[in-house]
């Protein structure tokens, strides 16, 4: 690969998905695939986006494995009734053991936050800016 053209700290991400959703088998190959990068240098850390219902301290064991650095969580708001209208049916309960897990086992931890979804408004969405930053994360991408 040509990372001629590229900055010096280079980094892999693996988006579009929830990464540790996907079955262990499967992340195994596609972190392996980019192993022999992370090796020689040529790549510095890997980060993956996932959902706070497939974190477990067995899959963030095999992230830390295989060189990941960062994990986000795509947790949308911290609003039940917002999370159920949109689809996403996951506490801010299960979303402070995944954000504890990750926290312990050192990774980077980002968080993102999704405003205007079904029966967001100001007030909610604030509310879950707070409760993020309760996290205490790295980042955050709204």
């Amino acid at each position: 690969m040509d990372f001629e053209n590229l900055p010096e700290e280079r980094e892999l991400a693996f988006f579009g998905g929830s990464f540790t959703g996907i079955p262990l088998k499967r992340q195994k190959f596609l972190l392996s695939a980019v192993q022999p990068w992370i090796m020689s240098g040529e790549i510095q850390s890997i980060r993956v986006s996932t959902h706070a219902l497939c974190i477990d301290d067995t899959k963030l064991s095999l992230l830390k494995k295989y060189h990941v650095k960062t994990v986000e969580l795509g947790i949308q708001s911290t609003d039940d009734e917002v999370l159920n209208l949109a689809g996403r049916k996951c506490s801010f309960d299960v979303v402070q053991f995944a954000v504890n897990r990750i926290q312990a086992m050192d990774f980077r931890l980002g968080l993102q936050l999704m405003p205007g979804l079904p029966g967001d408004n100001e007030q909610k969405f604030q509310k879950s800016v707070d409760n993020v930053i309760s996290l205490k994360p790295d980042f955050v991408r709204i």
